[in-house]
């Protein structure tokens, strides 16, 4: 018998909660980053027809434009190290990929899990705040299909000439400095997103089909020059978050027929907690606010988070519980603990007020996109054929 066998074990109060069949009430903690919004700007969105969209071309993904050209230096160390701690709310269906098995030729996958715990990688999440921040600083692009990546916004082949984003989360270049280096470590570490499997709750289903990249979607990568279009973020189905409460509603757009092209996979209910940890060293204070205003975003904008993304699947909030910083003389040796401090969010904040958060062409564009509510349709499904799927993919900017 194990050590930890006999062990009574505490239940936090969502588990308690889910055991006796309740639910927590979901709250937003989010700072209001409207009020870094310019005021032209916010009075363009609150006048916006509410039928504008009804007749624009309707598919799953659309892509924030790239901007300027990327913005090199040399990495800057700050004097910012400390700990973030956040939840993670699904306010749809969300599936990571786990275990996988095989009947003939049809493939099921498992939720991705540990012995005590239903997880979201580490590598998901950062993923996602990655390109987040790599959209509003207009950082160098780095895809499979570099060919058609612009060369001003090729991946940084300098260690002396690196974007924004690289310079917080590391780099690699083929070409070493005067010193021999070829890479920089990166300074923000996440740790797993975890939800306590206090019992099964993952739910099975076969997804339909989701649409992948080919030669007749050319057109909607690239422009009508040939250029690539921008950065591919997914559209979140507004009909589905507002039946939160009752997913069942709208599981006929997700469910299809168990054959080859389809997988079967257990996902979880929306309004499940996650909780997740990020530690950073030395960022500048700018290099901090973007940090912080990419996890939290704005009150009504949410993240796309794990697989099925094209149906609607994934769409998160996520909220700093705390947010701590450690004093340069980080450890009190006399008690061998951290000395440390809670942080203020809105001083960093203030940091990248005027350069990144306001008159900024792609965060007006990536506000319109991962806004909760939008006027699109996605009632009978992503990939249907409609009369506005005829000609190209109008911009973000057509949607306001």
């Amino acid at each position: 018998m194990g050590r930890n066998q006999n062990q009574k074990k505490t239940l936090s109060l969502d588990e308690y909660l889910e055991l006796n069949g309740a639910k927590r009430k979901v709250e937003e903690k989010q700072e209001d980053y409207s009020k870094y919004e310019p005021k032209k700007y916010k009075e363009k969105n609150n006048s916006t027809p509410k039928n504008s969209n009804s007749a624009l071309f309707t598919y799953p993904y659309n892509f924030v434009s790239l901007g300027n050209k990327v913005e090199r230096a040399e990495r800057e160390l700050g004097k910012n190290s400390g700990k973030i701690e956040c939840s993670l709310i699904n306010y749809t269906p969300i599936f990571t990929g786990g275990e996988k098995s095989k009947s003939g030729n049809h493939t099921t996958e498992q939720f991705l899990e540990d012995k005590n715990n239903y997880i979201i990688s580490a590598s998901t999440l950062k993923g996602e705040i990655r390109n987040i921040i790599e959209t509003i600083t207009h950082s160098c692009i780095r895809c499979k299909n570099q060919e058609i990546v612009p060369e001003e916004f090729k991946p940084c082949d300098n260690l002396k000439r690196l974007c924004f984003t690289c310079r917080i989360f590391g780099a690699t270049v083929e070409k070493a400095d005067g010193k021999g280096n070829s890479a920089y470590s990166g300074r923000v570490y996440f740790s797993d997103a975890k939800l306590p499997k206090v019992k099964k709750i993952a739910k099975e289903i076969t997804l339909k089909v989701m649409g992948e990249p080919r030669e007749t979607l050319k057109k909607y990568y690239l422009d009508k020059s040939g250029r690539m279009r921008g950065r591919k973020f997914y559209w979140h189905h507004t009909n589905q978050l507002e039946n939160k409460n009752n997913y069942l509603k709208y599981e006929r757009v997700l469910k299809g027929a168990v054959k080859s092209t389809t997988t079967t996979v257990h996902f979880l209910e929306p309004l499940k907690t996650f909780s997740f940890k990020i530690e950073f060293k030395k960022l500048t204070d700018i290099e901090l606010g973007m940090l912080i205003y990419a996890l939290e975003l704005e009150k009504d904008l949410l993240h796309k988070i794990g697989r099925g993304k094209a149906l609607g699947l994934g769409s998160c909030k996520i909220s700093i519980d705390s947010f701590e910083l450690f004093e340069e003389n980080r450890y009190n040796f006399s008690s061998f603990t951290p000395n440390k401090k809670m942080g203020n969010k809105n001083i960093y904040l203030e940091e990248i007020k005027n350069k990144y958060l306001e008159n900024n062409p792609q965060l007006k564009e990536l506000r319109i996109i991962l806004n909760k509510e939008n006027k699109l349709d996605f009632s009978d499904g992503a990939y249907v054929k409609r009369n506005s799927n005829k000609g190209s993919m109008p911009t973000l900017s057509s949607y306001k």
